[in-house]
């Protein structure tokens, strides 16, 4: 058997730092916009439950990819 890659190594995302930049504004935009709290609600779900697994392979993270690029793209077009 082989062991499986670190998820750290797999889960870094270069595409975070707009995030990261503009939380305050895309955490307000968040707040207004019915869609985008649902979608942080389910990404929190998600991640909260990735985090109870001892054993984590890559492909656990596939739901989480969708939500990350939709709120990468909207943290992007809050910093224009």
């Amino acid at each position: 058997m082989y062991a499986p890659l670190s998820l750290g190594f797999l889960t870094v995302n270069i595409f975070l730092i707009p995030v990261i930049i503009v939380y305050r504004v895309l955490l307000l935009w968040t707040l207004r916009n019915p869609w985008a709290r649902c979608a942080f609600l389910i990404y929190f779900v998600l991640v909260l439950g990735l985090l109870t697994e001892t054993f984590k392979w890559p492909h656990y993270l596939a739901p989480v990819i969708g939500l990350n690029y939709y709120l990468v793209l909207n943290a992007l077009r809050l910093t224009r």
